[in-house]
């Protein structure tokens, strides 16, 4: 793959991630500037070794980009995309593609948007979840029926639903309800309160229908993701077997009941000397999941968005989406339809974003 140049509009938090693993996939990506103004975050990333400029016409009067990467607030997010269109180059745009109904249809409707915008939805590029859909591909526990997600919230948490049902068909309805819980604190993303804090946070509970007749179930407390006092569940229900975090129940080729479980190889561990971090994912002695970085040092998430980064590369090339905004509108969707039937305290049933 020829090396591909990116402008980066934004200098927030998340654009720091961005940065962190694209300096070790220089061979890949060259990041032309950082377009931001705001100070702090400017000499920062000059410090690093990156051109910042205030104005996006600023760098692209020196060259036009393989593509842009949009990450600001959402707030303002979606009318910046929209200006960035008329340029008429890729765009790869952070989640949400937008905060509400007419922002999702302003997208939608405009002649350009599904020939460059591709969205940055990572959360099925993590390891576990892929290996959680190649049991599935494979059949292993049949045809999923249900899927329960307790892991990530929103959007997020709605793509991977829609993954885990393997084309369930359109959103249909969405019921939710919220209540309060008392935690301790968890981690943030610039702070560590070490649980030490006595927090009173929503929990949501979602259920989801959708065309084929299988149903997503969210369940998601307030911080959940980063928290010291609740774990992470994943959990897909099929017709022959569940897989439920790293454990499966299913029927064997054999015609018998068995389990298993998957098996996280990491390097690095006692007396292996092969380097830090994950090599991948095995089950019944075989990969299932095998981690294309792995002499980087990447958390799962950091895997998760340089997988997403090298998708957007061929999508410069062959257009190859990967993360259209249709799906983007729907995940989304679900978002704005959990919300309001919180509200009504009623089922809600979807209308198009079209």
């Amino acid at each position: 793959m020829k090396q591909k140049n990116l402008i980066i509009v934004g200098s927030g938090w998340r654009v720091e991630c961005y940065l962190r693993i694209l300096s070790y996939l220089k061979d890949d990506f060259m990041v032309q500037a950082v377009v931001t103004r705001n100070p702090e975050k400017t000499r920062m990333y000059r410090e690093m070794g990156y051109t910042c400029v205030s104005e996006l016409s600023e760098t692209l009067s020196v060259r036009r980009p393989d593509f842009i990467l949009l990450c600001i607030n959402v707030n303002a997010q979606s009318d910046k995309l929209l200006d960035l269109l008329s340029l008429e180059l890729p765009i790869l745009v952070e989640t949400p593609l937008g905060i509400d109904a007419d922002q999702l249809q302003r997208i939608s409707r405009h002649p350009l948007s599904r020939r460059y915008i591709q969205v940055a939805e990572q959360y099925t590029m993590r390891p576990l979840q892929k290996a959680h859909l190649a049991l599935i591909e494979k059949g292993l526990i049949g045809t999923p029926q249900t899927a329960q997600v307790s892991l990530t919230n929103n959007y997020h948490a709605f793509s991977l639903l829609k993954a885990y049902l393997c084309s369930p068909g359109k959103l249909l309805s969405v019921q939710g309800c919220r209540f309060p819980v008392r935690s301790r604190s968890g981690f943030l993303r610039y702070q560590d309160t070490v649980g030490r804090d006595i927090v009173t946070e929503d929990r949501i509970i979602g259920v989801a229908n959708f065309e084929r007749g299988v149903v997503g179930i969210y369940d998601f407390e307030d911080n959940q993701h980063r928290s010291y006092t609740r774990f992470s569940h994943v959990s897909i229900r099929g017709d022959k077997g569940e897989i439920s975090d790293e454990r499966i129940k299913y029927i064997s080729e054999a015609g018998v009941p068995a389990q298993d479980k998957l098996w996280r190889i990491q390097r690095g561990i006692n007396e292996n000397m092969e380097g830090n971090g994950l090599k991948g994912i095995q089950f019944q002695g075989k990969w299932v999941y095998e981690n294309p970085f792995v002499d980087l040092p990447f958390s799962d998430d950091d895997i998760a968005t340089a997988e997403i980064l090298l998708a957007m590369a061929r999508f410069c090339e062959n257009g190859e989406a990967f993360y259209s905004i249709d799906e983007a509108i729907e995940d989304m969707a679900f978002t704005l339809l959990l919300e309001a039937s919180i509200k009504s305290g009623q089922k809600e049933r979807i209308k198009s974003a079209t």
